[in-house]
């Protein structure tokens, strides 16, 4: 710990900000990136290392991308890490730091800074600053921040118009940020708002890195959500009303027609399955369908099956296809 403690020392030097300031965001950083996030283990030191030189290197934004591609706007994946950095220098110096990330010219920047401003919904003057500073991002000439900006002002204003939205019949408002920023999903934590309070609902860990599909039940108590890696699909059902979940559906029916069909099964230590999905769909408030891609063997094996689940009865059934 003392040799993380050097390098971020040695990082704080190149910024313009007073040693009271340095040292209350070091311990800062430190302590968001000890504490385990929901479903996450807590940090080893060498990611504590890893997010603290994130966070320095960006000042002010707080704010790491995986952008692979110089010649148009590209994410792959936000690290859980480095949102926990972003969210550390947020509570050291508030939503300043992304108001001043909409001033930076800087695209990615922008644009995260455009979703996290939504957080600060349940503060009304934040929230009426980030609407004025927010409209102008509608006309802006990047694709990704008109639609980043449609999203955060429906939320902000309280249309809740936007196609991304999921109401439910409890009268909450689920979604996640940055949706589909990604070619496989969006962020892995879906958050809600409810009696006018927006809070943290649930979050996914890995694989389940991406959200890629959100689907209510017809009568809005159920809430189907797919997930994945950028190896396999997973699907669940969150019951809302009863505050209840569903075992993960493509695991489940991915072992239950390798035992009957006499195929191998093994449980990878990275709970990756190697399975495809497609055609999510409600036959009626309780009973969920898709199609899946079943892999066994290494992906030697693939079978292609039709799922049922039926949620009050926990009945899964699958039927082969040619």
């Amino acid at each position: 710990m003392n040799n993380i403690k050097e390098q971020i020392d040695r990082r704080l030097q190149a910024l313009e900000l007073s040693e009271t300031q340095k040292k209350a965001m070091r311990e800062n950083i430190i302590q968001q990136a000890r504490k385990p996030a929901p479903h996450q283990k807590r940090l080893r030191p060498f990611v504590i290392l890893l997010t603290c030189c994130l966070c320095i290197a960006v000042s002010v934004s707080a704010f790491a991308l995986q952008a692979t591609r110089e010649s148009q706007f590209y994410l792959r994946y936000f690290n859980p890490a480095d949102m926990a950095v972003s969210d550390a220098a947020a509570a050291q110096y508030g939503p300043d730091i992304y108001f001043k990330s909409l001033k930076s010219g800087d695209i990615y920047n922008q644009y995260f800074a455009i979703h996290k401003l939504i957080t600060y919904y349940n503060d009304a003057e934040t929230k009426q600053k980030a609407i004025g500073v927010i409209r102008p991002f509608l006309d802006s000439e990047e694709e990704n921040l008109r639609q980043a900006a449609s999203f955060a002002l429906s939320i902000l204003e309280d249309r809740f118009d936007d196609p991304h939205l999921v109401k439910m019949a409890d009268g909450s408002i689920l979604f996640s940020l940055f949706p589909d920023y990604s070619d496989y999903g969006g962020y892995h934590e879906i958050y809600q708002i409810k009696d006018g309070v927006f809070s943290s609902y649930t979050a996914f860990s890995a694989p389940s890195m991406y959200i890629t599909q959100m689907l209510p039940s017809p009568d809005g108590k159920l809430l189907a959500v797919a997930t994945c890696s950028n190896k396999s699909n997973y699907i669940i059902i969150l019951d809302k009303m009863n505050d209840r979940i569903s075992p993960e559906l493509v695991d489940s029916a991915r072992i239950q027609l390798g035992q009957a069909q006499g195929f191998p099964l093994w449980q990878r230590i990275d709970h990756e399955n190697y399975c495809g999905i497609s055609d999510l769909a409600w036959l009626n408030d309780t009973t969920l369908t898709f199609s899946a891609s079943l892999s066994y063997q290494n992906t030697e094996i693939i079978q292609q099956a039709a799922v049922t689940y039926q949620y009050e009865q926990e009945n899964l059934q699958y039927r082969l296809l040619e």
